[in-house]
């Protein structure tokens, strides 16, 4: 009985970091494909369209957060 209420908790435990994880590449392979699909979108329209501040912001955070992840591993 305690031994399996020991598993169970170890198990669940363990899962948590693999979600984290699973749960950061998913985005990572989000923002990859929009930004492909961005640039697709450019080179069918032939023309790029000026940027609004908050799209810059946003573009500049999520590359920010992007270089910091790589130098850190």
């Amino acid at each position: 009985m305690i031994v399996s209420l020991l598993y169970h908790v170890t198990r669940n435990l363990l899962t948590i970091p693999g979600a984290l994880l699973r749960r950061e590449t998913n985005r990572d392979a989000e923002l990859l494909l929009l930004k492909h699909e961005n640039t697709i979108l450019h080179r069918q329209l032939g023309k790029r369209f000026p940027a609004s501040h908050g799209s810059k912001a946003r573009s500049a955070s999520v590359s920010a957060h992007h270089q910091a992840r790589t130098c850190s591993n």
